[in-house]
């Protein structure tokens, strides 16, 4: 990430020498994060951008570190991305209208005039930031107290994020490529078990970068051999190029076709069907297949050219949306069910529903997300934000409506900067979500001890260490998890949105590793039980404050670690050891808590077909 963000900054410092901008001095770097991200990966990431300016020339912009007065990285100018695309929405549907004049602008009419004086007025905003990568969703509530010299508040009530937008729908078409060329295998009398090999893309597959054998596929410029892991990165940017390039044309003639047909019903699907080129890159047939296999695959295409199961339909496509975003609509519909939020809207229909991102144009998905509010809530027409109603007015120069959408937490940001540093103590503030709640469900993952990954869900025999229950935090109680497999090696700590101990495995909801553990120097019969005590200093920031270790079932620990002090934060790790043997020599258990990178990118992972690309399926 670092790299990545060094070459960001080396551009943007060499577009503004080319533009001609003044050498003025930076004194902020504002960012944006998804929702769901824990407190050691925010750490992560502005750790990584200090460090990335520092290697970078956009570094001369920045006064230097003996002179600042003020973090340029300070927390304070970072939010998570559905608030600051509500901020973005600000600047450019609202054109920096904001504050109680905004809170005023979405008051019901109140026809009574002294009623209408009234205060604490409110405005309900469903933000739904679908991008690549990660979808966040919140709920908004955003408070005017009426008082002089006080701010109107944002709150965000309800939140969510998955790790999961545009980029899965990419992956859901290159799975259906894979599923064609599959099924034209099998059809075609191919050997399946060869053609699923020769089809893998799997990254993460046991000694995979060890793997020295040459094949006799060649380099077209080079011409020189592949190894498997170069082989295998072809094919995954071959699937990806072909497979995204369906997905911005589907979208693109969908929309195409409601232009041209806007009389039509909103929920009728057009009957549209692409054909896949798989002649675009001779990684995604040429050069994957044998002479033999190749002959009988092209001789099947050709022959069932138009048949249905070798296009991808618009009709299957906007299912795929729908399944993929489905974890949104049932939060959403979680939401709008609890009591709690129910006595507080009291009747009352949301103010704003602001879909942004640049996936928020995915065929469809308007829909799905509207159709997860209650009817009853659903906010007016001319209240339902997307890339067609953002601007009251054209946009600027060489800036599209459908481009627009990708840069709302830009300017939301940018809005954010301007009423930190300015003395306009009526402007709108957002605060992030509050810390103290515990509005995240946290468990223990078990160790798959084949691939040695993250199980899919949390432990069955096992409590949560913290429900998703809303109460407040409480930093010194002991969450306690006991492990009595002596050869365990290791598990995981995961979290998700909604789990509870009495409904623990939530289907739309699967919990994200973010933290792991390891047991290092055990054997069997080093311990008939240890206890790892945790603790949670904040909604999503937990470590391990002590472990005790038994030989029995009962009485006191054989041994047990010092309590750990909180460690700055969970990015660094922690480690710890503890006695299980004193004679004839001494024997320790070496623990480690680790942040875990959990990925869900299949152009890194190359898990393309839940089948042919599963873990441990070589």
């Amino acid at each position: 990430m670092v790299q990545f963000l060094q070459e960001y900054f080396d551009q943007l410092h060499s577009k503004l020498l080319r533009d001609g901008a003044a050498f003025h001095q930076v004194q902020r770097i504002c960012y944006s994060y998804p929702v769901a991200w824990v407190k050691h990966q925010r750490d992560t990431l502005k750790q990584c951008l200090e460090e990335a300016l520092k290697g970078s020339y956009f570094r001369s912009r920045l006064l230097p570190e003996s002179e600042r007065s003020v973090d340029p990285f300070h927390e304070a100018f970072s939010l998570e991305e559905a608030s600051a695309a509500f901020l973005g929405f600000v600047v450019y549907r609202m054109r920096g209208l904001e504050g109680q004049k905004l809170v005023l602008a979405y008051q019901p009419f109140e026809p009574h005039p002294q009623r209408a004086k009234e205060y604490p007025k409110l405005c309900w905003v469903l933000v739904v930031d679908s991008g690549g990568g990660t979808t966040d969703v919140a709920l908004l509530k955003v408070v005017d107290t009426g008082q002089e010299g006080s701010p109107v508040q944002s709150y965000v009530q309800h939140y969510f994020g998955m790790p999961k937008a545009g980029l899965e729908v990419t992956r859901r078409i290159a799975e259906q490529m894979k599923g064609m060329l599959l099924r034209a295998a099998q059809e075609a009398k191919c050997d399946l078990q060869r053609i699923q090999t020769l089809l893998r893309t799997n990254l993460e597959d046991e000694n995979i970068e060890d793997r020295s054998t040459l094949l006799p596929i060649k380099d077209e410029t080079t011409n020189q051999p592949l190894t498997e892991l170069e082989f295998r990165k072809r094919k995954i940017k071959a699937f990806y190029a072909a497979a995204e390039e369906l997905k911005l044309e589907m979208s693109k003639q969908y929309h195409e076709y409601k232009k041209r047909n806007p009389q039509d019903a909103q929920d009728k699907c057009p009957d549209i069907a692409l054909a896949v080129d798989w002649q675009r890159d001779p990684y995604l047939f040429e050069k994957v297949f044998d002479q033999s296999d190749k002959k009988k695959l092209k001789e099947y295409l050709e022959e069932k050219r138009g048949a249905e199961h070798l296009k991808i339909t618009m009709a299957g496509f906007c299912n795929t949306i729908k399944e993929v975003y489905k974890p949104v609509v049932e939060q959403i519909r979680r939401w709008f069910s609890l009591k709690s939020l129910r006595e507080e809207l009291r009747g009352r229909r949301l103010d704003l529903l602001i879909l942004a991102g640049r996936s928020s144009m995915l065929p469809g998905l308007h829909k799905v997300i509207l159709g997860a509010i209650p009817e009853e809530h659903q906010p007016y027409r001319f209240d339902q934000v997307t890339s067609e109603n953002l601007f009251f007015y054209p946009p600027g120069e060489g800036l599209f409506q459908g481009e627009a959408m990708k840069t709302l937490v830009q300017h939301g940001l940018l809005l954010l900067y301007k009423n930190r540093i300015l003395p306009r103590t009526r402007a709108l503030t957002c605060n992030p979500p509050d810390s103290t709640r515990r509005d995240l469900a946290i468990g223990i993952l078990r160790q798959d001890p084949r691939t040695a990954k993250p199980a899919a869900e949390f432990h069955p025999e096992c409590n949560l260490l913290v429900e998703a229950d809303g109460s407040t935090v409480d930093p010194n109680q002991d969450l306690v998890y006991e492990e009595t497999n002596d050869t365990c090696t290791g598990f995981f700590i995961g979290f998700n949105f909604t789990s509870t101990n009495t409904n623990k495995s939530i289907s739309y909801d699967p919990p994200l590793p973010f933290l792991r553990v390891r047991i290092h120097g055990g054997e069997r019969g080093a311990f008939r039980k240890l206890r790892f005590n945790f603790r949670q200093r904040s909604t999503s920031d937990i470590y391990l404050h002590s472990v005790q270790l038994f030989h029995n079932d009962s009485g006191p620990p054989y041994s047990e670690t010092p309590p750990q002090s909180p460690p700055a934060s969970m990015r660094e790790g922690q480690e710890l050891e503890l006695l299980w043997q004193s004679e004839p020599q001494k024997r320790s258990l070496k623990i480690s808590v680790e942040p875990y990178p959990f990925h869900e990118d299949f152009r890194h992972t190359g898990r393309i077909h839940s089948e042919i690309d599963a873990d441990g399926n070589e």
